[in-house]
């Protein structure tokens, strides 16, 4: 069997990679891109569901044109940097400041009695906004969520929209922000409006079609169209699990779908630190798992909450808690082994 490559993307997928799958929502923030349109554009999609590695290619569209750019991925953040509002915008705001204005220490410019939320958003406006039109883009903003600055930065982020539609300095703005938790939940104080802003592309599994796609690109390890319907079946079509799949096939890992279904959860340390991160949500939460065990027996989950976070996690699918259901064939084996 033909080997394509002896190495799998386990992050993001490199820019030019020929395993990166083109989807639709992908196009869309391209187009967006390149239209130069003021916008808050909320891509939202599982862990490991291709976010980040389509942020980086919108980027670098963004620098085809000639714009200034700046991604910013919170996971690269300290715990320390959440720990209070003015860190966090000043953490951003030095980010900003390097990539686009290289200026050392933009907290100089900041003013105490205009109050935090407002000292950022004028930075924003007076010194970032001065030139042409730019890209920033937020990665992993569910950190935020966890935090005690979830509803002031949220809220700081929600007044930027309104501000894109009064004033001609914030119509260059084009923010992006990737998330896989619901914008629902990004602001809960009752006395604040709710995060309601934005346009939001979907990142979905990959679709039969794209499948077939990249069997092609790995040289047609999977010699049937049953071979293919069945790789859909045990990964669902998440990003990660098909390329990973394809990548242990093509490499001579495993021989066959059924093969790698079988063994391969045993046998691989880059499939394990996959799914154990999903294990680390169930272990830190008792009632989670408890929805999740529900699930697993065929049971509905009781939890709307439960329900909405593990679809967001991508563990489970169907459109209501009682038509709940484990994702991919991998996760049903996985989970039954691990929480039951």
């Amino acid at each position: 069997m033909a080997t394509t490559s002896s190495r799998l993307d386990t992050g993001i997928v490199e820019i030019g990679s020929q395993f990166y799958v083109e989807r639709e929502p992908g196009e869309r923030l391209m187009n967006m891109v390149r239209n130069e349109t003021a916008n808050i554009i909320l891509v939202r999609g599982p862990f490991k569901s291709g976010k980040s590695s389509l942020l980086v290619r919108a980027e670098d569209e963004a620098k085809g044109l000639g714009q200034p750019t700046c991604y910013i991925d919170f996971q690269s953040f300290q715990d320390s940097d959440f720990e209070n509002l003015e860190i966090l915008f000043q953490r951003i705001a030095e980010k900003l400041s390097l990539e686009i204005n290289n200026i050392e220490n933009p907290g100089n410019l900041w003013n105490e009695r205009r109050g935090i939320k407002n000292n950022f958003t004028k930075f924003i406006e007076e010194v970032i906004l001065e030139g042409e039109t730019i890209l920033i883009l937020f990665d992993e903003v569910d950190r935020v969520l966890n935090s005690p600055c979830r509803d002031d930065f949220f809220s700081t982020i929600r007044n930027w929209d309104s501000l894109m539609k009064s004033k001609d300095r914030w119509r260059k703005l084009n923010l992006v922000m990737a998330h896989y938790r619901g914008p629902h939940l990004w602001i809960q104080d009752v006395n604040q409006s709710p995060f309601n802003v934005g346009t939001q592309i979907k990142l979905n599994a990959f679709e039969l079609k794209d499948i077939k796609s990249l069997n092609q690109t790995y040289k047609n390890p999977l010699k049937t169209d049953n071979e293919i319907e069945k790789l859909m079946h045990v990964t669902g079509g998440q990003p990660f699990l098909v390329r990973w799949a394809f990548h242990q096939i093509a490499t001579q890992k495993y021989n066959c779908v059924g093969e790698l279904e079988n063994e391969a959860i045993h046998k691989c340390e880059e499939l394990e630190r996959f799914l154990q991160r999903f294990l680390f949500h169930m272990q830190k939460e008792e009632k989670l798992r408890k929805s999740l065990l529900r699930i697993l027996k065929g049971r509905r989950c009781k939890d709307t909450e439960h329900f909405d976070y593990l679809k967001s996690l991508g563990l489970i699918k169907g459109d209501s808690p009682k038509e709940a259901n484990i994702y991919c064939q991998l996760y049903e084996h996985f989970f039954k082994m691990h929480i039951l």
